[in-house]
């Protein structure tokens, strides 16, 4: 970084701290770095936007760049993990940038997070690869690491991170159970499809129409007037339906397509006989319902930053505690609420962690992969889990 250059991002890094997004402005941005503002674009021609990805950018290697440091000295993969987790937390929630920005306008960090995940997953790697054994298998076990780790380190869920005890249950059931080799094999076991939606209703109509537009990638400029001459209907008809117009076709959609897919997990969960089968029949229903469901996949495409909101930071805090809500009276019929409410948002947790990122050693969308993917890396730490809580009778 050139030292004209330097010095914006350091005036920017003052001025967030001191006087938030909405006042962090190129003027602003100019003076607290002493040059003038056409300076400033010369070096910026994206002005602030620019500016501030370059911030989120430079705040990522300085974070990853300390977090090797602290592990530093540790000889053992359990305890780099433990020590890197709770450095990582404690980083994060202390940022006062990073605060700035989680409180003020989390779609700051999108651009330039999404842009630095390989050098993210990179880093990471580079830290645990020394403590995973040099197997065949040893790049999918630091890929799997690496995933889970980034989750973790992004949103504690349920988890205290300040809690050794809490650090050291997470890291031996959830992270590295799965490098100990197991002698069972768990079978596919085929998701459940979603239900259709049949009725010709207004409200599942403007639902459908919703849809379709997001799938074709259409999320942000869609309007409230598409819906209505996908309908083929009058506004004001339609406006009955959603008296709220765009939000409230929105918030419709989210709400059917969730019980849709919920309603499928529940199924399959149900008709399981024992833990295992249900937690892989639900893992598998879940995963092929997100990888191939059309407004997911038009939202990855046109409104990524969506989905990152969703699933990071205060966000995935968010929808772990709806998911895991869900879950937890299903696999209630065989360990108590606690138990069950941890095994739940694990099984979120992976989901997201390779929903949209795929990898050459698990493909979500097919049965057998993941029954494998399963038999390897989790159902050991759910038996690890399962040794410490009486069975429900």
């Amino acid at each position: 970084m050139s030292t004209v250059r330097q010095r914006v991002v350091e005036a920017a890094a003052r001025s967030v701290t001191a006087a938030g997004m909405a006042a962090t402005t190129v003027d602003a941005i100019a003076r607290e770095a002493g040059v003038a503002r056409g300076t400033v674009y010369r070096h910026f021609k994206g002005g602030r936007r620019e500016i501030l990805d370059e911030l989120v950018r430079h705040e990522v290697e300085v974070f990853f760049h300390d977090l090797y440091l602290s592990v530093d000295g540790f000889d053992n993969l359990r305890e780099v993990a433990q020590h890197g987790l709770a450095f990582a937390r404690n980083s994060l929630a202390t940022h006062s940038i990073l605060q700035r920005f989680l409180s003020e306008d989390p779609r700051v960090l999108e651009p330039a997070l999404g842009d630095s995940v390989d050098a993210m997953r990179d880093a990471i790697a580079g830290v645990l690869r020394p403590f995973v054994s040099p197997d065949d298998d040893r790049e999918e076990n630091v890929d799997f690491l690496v995933r889970m780790g980034l989750s973790y380190m992004s949103t504690a869920g349920r988890w205290d991170m300040s809690s050794p005890a809490d650090l050291a249950r997470l890291v031996d059931d959830e992270l590295i159970s799965g490098l100990v080799n197991r002698d069972c094999k768990y079978d596919a076991i085929a998701a459940r499809r979603l239900r259709r939606v049949s009725d010709e209703s207004m409200w599942t109509r403007g639902v459908n129409a919703t849809l379709e537009e997001i799938a074709a990638g259409r999320f942000a400029e869609f309007t409230f007037g598409d819906i209505v001459t996908r309908v083929g209907t009058s506004r004001a008809t339609v406006y009955r339906a959603f008296p709220g117009g765009r939000p409230a076709l929105l918030a419709a959609l989210t709400e059917r397509e969730s019980a849709r897919l919920f309603s499928a997990v529940a199924d399959a969960i149900s008709s399981a006989s024992d833990i295992h089968e249900g937690l892989l029949s639900g893992l598998t229903t879940l995963w092929a319902g997100v990888a191939t469901h059309p407004g997911i996949l038009g939202l990855q495409k046109s409104a990524p930053e969506v989905i990152f909101n969703a699933l990071n930071f205060d966000g995935a805090t968010r929808t772990y505690a709806v998911a895991s809500s869900f879950a937890q009276p299903l696999l209630g019929r065989w360990t108590g609420p606690d138990t069950s409410a941890q095994l739940a948002e694990w099984m979120c947790r992976l989901v997201v962690a390779y929903s949209g990122a795929p990898c050459d050693y698990l493909d979500v969308t097919d049965a057998a992969s993941v029954a494998h993917f399963y038999s390897r890396h989790v159902a050991n730490g759910v038996d690890r889990i399962l040794a410490t809580v009486p069975a429900k009778c």
